[in-house]
Formats: C-alpha cells, sequence, structure tokens
C-alpha cells in the first residue's frame, strides 16, 4: 500500500519531503500518537473479543448451533462495513473542523455521519427482521441449522441500529481525539454487561445460542446510549475552549494574572493604587 502511495504521489508528496534529519525522529509525537491509538487499538480488540468468545460459548451448545452463529455473524459483518467506513470519514472531518476550532462544522459532520449509519443500519435491521427465512435459504439447507440461523438473523436486526451508533460515535469522538473513555465504555458495555448477560441467557435461563445473541443486543445498546451521550458532552463548548487555549498556549485568566503581576494592573481593594506625582494636586503657594 505504501508503495502504491508513492508510485501514484510522488509529484504531489516530493516538493513536502525533504532530506533526512536528525530533528525528522522526535519521540514526543511518537508518543502522543501511541496515547491515541492504543485505546482504539484495545477498543476494537475488546469489541471483536466479544464476539469471538461468544462463538466460543456457542460451540459448547452444538456444532448445529455454531454453523447457524456463523452464517448470522457474517450477515451481521457485511452490514457492518458501512458504518465502519463511515466511522473513517467521520473521525477525518470531525478532526479537521475540531483543528481549525469550527464547533458548528464538528456537530454537522458528526450529525451527518451518525445519521446516515442509523438510516442504512434501519433499512438492514428491516431485511434481517422481515427477510430472514430466504437469506438463511442462501447458506444453509438443513432444517435445524435453517431454523437456528434464522432466529439469530432476527436478533442481528435488532441490534443494526446500535450497532451502526456505537460504530460511527466511536469515529466522531476519535476525531476529537477522545479515545480512552470510549474504551472504558467498550470494555464495561461488552465485558461488564454483554458477556455476563449472554452467558446467563443461554446457560442460566435456556435460551441457548439466542441468548448469546440477546446478550449482543444489550452491550450493543448500552455501549450506543453512552457513546452518544460522550458525543453530545464532547462537542459541547468545551472542545472549543480547550482547542483554542491550546493555540494560544495559556488561558485568558492565566493571561489576566501575568497581566496583574506584571504590569500592576489588578490590584485588591486593600491596595490601592498610589497617584503618581505629576497627578497629585498641585497646591498653591503663597505669594
Amino acid at each position: 500500500m505504501l508503495g502504491i502511495l508513492w508510485w501514484f504521489g510522488r509529484d504531489k508528496l516530493a516538493p513536502t519531503l525533504r532530506p533526512w534529519h536528525r530533528e525528522s525522529v522526535r519521540l514526543q509525537p511518537l508518543v502522543r500518537m501511541a496515547a491515541i491509538g492504543a485505546p482504539v487499538a484495545f477498543q476494537q480488540w475488546l469489541e471483536v473479543a466479544v464476539f469471538a468468545a461468544g462463538a466460543v460459548a456457542i460451540g459448547w451448545i452444538s456444532v448445529t448451533a455454531l454453523a447457524a452463529h456463523e452464517i448470522a455473524i457474517n450477515l451481521a459483518a457485511l452490514t457492518f462495513m458501512v458504518p465502519l467506513g463511515l466511522s473513517a470519514a467521520a473521525a477525518a472531518m470531525v478532526g479537521r473542523a475540531v483543528g481549525r476550532g469550527d464547533l458548528a462544522a464538528a456537530r454537522r459532520d458528526a450529525v451527518a455521519a451518525i445519521g446516515v449509519g442509523v438510516l442504512f443500519m434501519a433499512a438492514a435491521g428491516a431485511l434481517f427482521l422481515f427477510s430472514p427465512e430466504p437469506l438463511a435459504a442462501l447458506f444453509v439447507s438443513d432444517p435445524a441449522a435453517r431454523e437456528i440461523t434464522v432466529s439469530l438473523i432476527m436478533i442481528a436486526g435488532v441490534f443494526q441500529v446500535f450497532d451502526g451508533i456505537q460504530c460511527v460515535s466511536a469515529g466522531v469522538l476519535r476525531g476529537a481525539a477522545d479515545t480512552r473513555v470510549p474504551m472504558l465504555l467498550h470494555l464495561g458495555g461488552f465485558w461488564g454487561i454483554g458477556a455476563p448477560l449472554s452467558l446467563w441467557l443461554a446457560f442460566g435461563a435456556g435460551l441457548g445460542p439466542q441468548g448469546i445473541w440477546w446478550g449482543y443486543v444489550g452491550s450493543l445498546g448500552a455501549v450506543a446510549v453512552a457513546q452518544l451521550l460522550r458525543v453530545r458532552w464532547r462537542l459541547g463548548s468545551r472542545i472549543l475552549t480547550n482547542t483554542r487555549r491550546r493555540k494560544r498556549g495559556r488561558s485568558p485568566r492565566r493571561n489576566q494574572r501575568r497581566s496583574g503581576a506584571g504590569g500592576g494592573t489588578i490590584r485588591s481593594a486593600c491596595c490601592p493604587r498610589r497617584p503618581s506625582p505629576e497627578a497629585a494636586p498641585s497646591t498653591p503657594t503663597a505669594g
């Protein structure tokens, strides 16, 4: 991929490239990128791992249930590609708007990305809910496996909108350089709520493979709501204030303190400014 980028973009990149210099390799930008990127990697691992753990648990039930799970999860992964792409686009657009301090544009981009994701996933969810039999027939002919597959596809239709919201919202937050809290939300939603709920519904309540998938619904719903609330808070006035402060290098209050300490423009009431000799009233002299 790097070779393709260089081959097709070398003419545009050439003016910006310069010979290697020791100052070109600095640890501070790398550390900052790692601080932002490492939570993203762990966040994605948490999501993938909980679905993989669900497959392991369904394998304990039966081979037929595992086959049905693989069919349904492949269909859900197919529709998930759209919000995943929207998430990457939202991260780029929101990041650019935040970088130039344009809060209104950041909000518009976030709403547009989440809205498109919700619309697409709602359509996909409707397809899964109302046409599961034809979809299952494309993959399996065994009656027992098809019955389980149909039920899992319908459950997948329930969490489609939740899945789209949490995925695109995560991209919006990445654009705002907010990655640690979303990672914690994934940890709590998928492993604090989803995994225990799936195991209890599957084996404690006796729902079998459908119980695992209803646990997916609970975890995705919890993460989606939490991510939306985080987006609403993060794209408030606070983000624009922080961006402006980073550009100025210090807060207005700090500037005011420095001005008061150095120039004497801010004094307490107990220490009033003494009048200068020029401003003192002249006293008449005796003629």
